[in-house]
This record gives structure tokens, C-alpha cells and sequence, in this order.
């Protein structure tokens, strides 16, 4: 009955904001205010709060976490900056490069074909018609618009994502699983294989008995007598 009871001042403390001494109209207000002063990152640079994109969807839901944890308005600002850089920067991004829409469009396929949709089956976000895939187009656009370089953009979206992101990872400590991992399997699969192979046991072949002798002494008289 205890266990019980403690999970449902838990859930009621996380609800109501009782943990932190805020009401969920005062938890709603400052994730409101903090959703208009920062930007959607790959959103044009508008306030998050304007969106609902999934991206923005869990950014928005990364802020009542904390706002519920506790957190200052500040804390915050400066947790999303460090995880996200200047694509929290609530201002439009200045289109720096002089590239027609034909070369932009380009080389946001170029780039887009080679990050991981982190919500897809292996496919790439050029592949998904997953709504945070377009998300991820929608920011690499931006960079390049920005003036990024491929590589530069390619980064940007590492950074936010982690390796996983992309389709060909580097190989270092923490992806080598993902480069060894296939060839490990089918060695370990070829291993076993021929461990069973070895355990079968060979049936010793049979000696024959009196009879089966006695019919074959019997067959090859009758040969050598019609010879």
C-alpha cells in the first residue's frame, strides 16, 4: 500500500508542481515565455513557441522538464545553448552566400544524403517522409543558406544528434561496433557452424551379419557357375 501511495505523490507532485513550490499555471506560463525567447533551431530563426514542429515539440517538452526540475530561466537558456549553440538564437540567419536556389537545393540533397533519419530504419533524411526527417532537411538548409560549407552543415547536425547521424560513422571507440559489429556476427555465425559440424557424430558402419554373408557367398557361386 506504501509503494502506492509515494507513486502517487510523485505523480501528483510532478503535475501540479508541487515538488518546486510552482502551480501548473506558473510551470505553463514559463515554458510559454521561454518558448517565445528562443528560436527553433532549422525554423527560420522564428520563436520556438510559434512552432510545432516535432523538433520544437520536444524542445518545448525539454523545457517543462526542467522548469519542473526546478531549474532557472537562466539554467535553462544556458543548457540549451550549450546543447544547441546559436540555433537557439532567436534572429534570422543572414544568407551570407551568393548561391542560386538550384545550387542550395542541391547541395541540401548532397548533405541530406548522408545523415541518418534518427527515427527511421536506417534511411537517410533525403529517404524519410518522417515529419522530424523534414525537420532536419529543413536545417541543413538553413545552414548551407547561412554560408556553411557541406562539412560545416554535415557537423552541425553531429553535434545535435551525436554520430548516430551519420550514415557512414567515423570510425573511433565508441562507433567501432558499428562498423565491426556484421563482420563479428558472421564470424561467430561461421564459428558455430562448424563447431556443430564437428560434434556430429559419424554411425560406424555396420558389420554384416550371417546371413547377409551367406547371400553374398550364395550370389557369387551362382555367378561364377553361369561363367
Amino acid at each position: 500500500m506504501r509503494p502506492f501511495v509515494l507513486s502517487l505523490l510523485l505523480v501528483l507532485a510532478s503535475t501540479f508542481g508541487v515538488a518546486t513550490g510552482q502551480t501548473g499555471e506558473e510551470i505553463d506560463a514559463r515554458v510559454d515565455a521561454l518558448s517565445r525567447s528562443l528560436s527553433c533551431p532549422g525554423c527560420d530563426g522564428t520563436p520556438l513557441a510559434n512552432h510545432a514542429f516535432p523538433l520544437a515539440t520536444d524542445l518545448k517538452t525539454m523545457i517543462k522538464d526542467l522548469v519542473e526540475e526546478g531549474r532557472s530561466d537562466l539554467e535553462i537558456r544556458k543548457y540549451l545553448y550549450d546543447r544547441y549553440g546559436d540555433a537557439m538564437t532567436l534572429s534570422e540567419l543572414e544568407t551570407v552566400s551568393d548561391l542560386s536556389a538550384e545550387e542550395i537545393k542541391s547541395r541540401t540533397e548532397t548533405v541530406s544524403k548522408t545523415l541518418r533519419c534518427v527515427v527511421c530504419q536506417n534511411q537517410s533524411i533525403y529517404d524519410s517522409n518522417a515529419p522530424l526527417a523534414e525537420d532536419m532537411r529543413r536545417l541543413v538548409q538553413k545552414r548551407i543558406e547561412a554560408g556553411d560549407s557541406d562539412e560545416e552543415a554535415r557537423e552541425y547536425l553531429r553535434n545535435l544528434y551525436g554520430d548516430y547521424v551519420l550514415m557512414s560513422p567515423p570510425l573511433q571507440m565508441n562507433t567501432i561496433l558499428l562498423w565491426l559489429g556484421p563482420a563479428l556476427l558472421v564470424l561467430l555465425g561461421g564459428v558455430w557452424f562448424l563447431s556443430r559440424l564437428r560434434a556430429v557424430p559419424t554411425a560406424p558402419e555396420a558389420a554384416l551379419t550371417e546371413e547377409q554373408r551367406a547371400r553374398v557367398a550364395e550370389a557369387l557361386a551362382e555367378r561364377d557357375r553361369s561363367a
